[in-house]
C-alpha cells in the first residue's frame, strides 16, 4: 500500500481535481441568478473608487477586470474572478501544504479546500470580497511561510518576505482583517526568529503593505472629514 501510494502522482491528481472543480463551478455560477449581495457588488463595480464606505476596493476591480469593464454583464462573466481564483488557492493550498511537510500532505489539503461549502460556493461560485482576500491571503502566507521556516536567511528567503508585504498589503486592501497577517509574522519572528531584525528587506516588505493601504486610507480620511 505504502509502496503504491509513492507513485501516486500528487501533483496531477491535483491538476485534475482543479479542472474538475471549475466546470462544475462554472455550470453553477452560469446558471443561478446574482444573490442580494452580487447585485450591490455590481453596482459598486460599475461605479469604481478607490475605496467604498463598507469595503476596500479590491473585488470591485477584480469583477472589471474580468468582465472586461462589465461589458460582459453576465452571471458567468462578474463571476468569472472567483472561478479562476479558487483554482488558484486550491493549487496555492496543494503548494503550501508541499512546502511544509509533502505533496500528499498538500493533496489533502486541496481536497480539504475543495470540501468546504464556504469556499467552494460562497467564494468559489459567488463574487464577494473574500474571493480576492483568499488569493491574497494564501498568497502571503505561503512567502511568510518559506521566508521564516528556513533555519538560514538566504536569497529565497529575503525574496520571500518581500513578497509577503507585496500579497499582505494586496490582501488588506480586500479586506482590513488582512493586517492579522503582519501581526501573526511579527510575533513569530519576536519570539523565534529575531535575527530577521537585522535584514533591510523585513522593513521594505512592511513599507511596502503600508504604501498599498495608505492610499485607501488617504481616501477615507477624507470622506470621513
Amino acid at each position: 500500500m505504502k509502496k503504491e501510494l509513492a507513485h501516486f502522482n500528487y501533483k496531477k491528481a491535483t491538476l485534475i481535481v482543479i479542472l474538475i472543480s471549475f466546470i462544475i463551478r462554472a455550470f453553477f455560477a452560469y446558471s443561478l441568478e446574482f444573490g442580494n449581495d452580487e447585485v450591490y457588488y455590481w453596482l459598486l463595480a460599475k461605479y469604481p473608487s478607490i475605496s467604498f464606505f463598507d469595503h476596500p476596493p479590491m473585488f470591485a476591480w477584480f469583477i472589471n477586470i474580468f468582465s472586461f469593464g462589465l461589458h460582459f454583464d453576465s452571471e458567468l462573466f462578474v463571476r468569472m474572478s472567483s472561478l479562476i481564483v479558487f483554482a488558484i488557492n486550491t493549487w496555492l493550498i496543494f503548494s503550501i501544504g508541499t512546502e511544509i511537510k509533502n505533496q500528499r500532505t498538500g493533496f489533502i489539503a486541496a481536497l480539504l479546500l475543495q470540501s468546504s461549502i464556504y469556499t467552494f460556493v460562497i467564494t468559489g461560485i459567488m463574487i464577494i470580497p473574500d474571493t480576492p482576500l483568499g488569493l491574497f491571503w494564501l498568497l502571503a502566507l505561503r512567502s511568510f511561510i518559506i521566508a521564516l521556516r528556513a533555519n538560514e536567511i538566504t536569497k529565497r528567503e529575503l525574496q520571500h518576505i518581500i513578497l509577503a508585504g507585496v500579497f499582505t498589503g494586496l490582501a488588506v486592501i480586500s479586506k482590513y482583517q488582512s493586517l492579522i497577517l503582519w501581526a501573526g509574522a511579527g510575533g513569530y519572528i519576536l519570539f523565534h526568529k529575531r535575527a530577521w531584525f537585522k535584514k533591510p528587506q523585513l522593513y521594505i516588505a512592511g513599507i511596502i503593505s503600508i504604501s498599498i493601504i495608505a492610499p485607501i486610507l488617504l481616501a477615507n480620511s477624507g470622506d470621513s472629514s
